[in-house]
This record gives structure tokens, sequence and C-alpha cells, in this order.
């Protein structure tokens, strides 16, 4: 099986600067635990991710409004071509993003 076979080919995704709002709101709409962030909107970039276990372990009591996507962003994922093999990427715990 091939990454590209169960990947999601155009995620929604958010830049540093979106608010974590926002990324929420993309994770809700979306029905996703994870957004990628990019480093603007044309390149696509991958700049990182932010997941629902990232806002979730947010310091207690710290409002999600008026914080920034990069304030909870993972900022060094792994990357993987469309095109590669993924018998040990997924089963690895590696966080996969698509590069072209």
């Amino acid at each position: 099986m091939q990454v590209k076979e169960i990947m999601t080919a155009d995620p929604a995704c958010c830049v540093p600067e979106d608010s974590l709002e926002t990324a929420v709101k993309l994770m809700i709409d979306f029905d996703c635990g994870e957004i990628p962030v990019v480093d603007d909107r044309e390149s696509l970039m991958t700049v990182g991710v932010i997941t629902d276990r990232d806002v979730a372990c947010l310091e207690p009591g710290r409002p999600v409004a008026g914080s920034c996507a990069a304030s909870a962003c993972f900022c060094s994922p792994a990357t993987h071509r469309w095109d590669s093999g993924c018998r040990s990427t997924r089963c690895s715990g590696l966080l996969l993003t698509t590069v072209s």
C-alpha cells in the first residue's frame, strides 16, 4: 500500500498567524484531529501541524481565543512523498505530511 492511497490530497490548512480558534474550527468543520500549518497560502509549504491534542494540552486556563496557531503548533513534522510506500510510516507513529 502507498501513502497516496490513504492520504487526504487537499487537506484544510492554516498559517502561523491564524488564530487558534480558526484551527480548531477547521478541525470541527472537516472532522479531523490535525491541521497542517503552512508558511503561506500560495506556496503551501508545510512548516508544522496543529492537533486536537496540542490544543487540549495547552496550559490550564489558557484561552483559545486570542491565541495564534503557531503558539500550539508542532513545527518539525516528518514528511513523506505521496508516492512512497507506507509499510513502516503510519504504524511507527510518524506524522505523515504530503510533500511534492
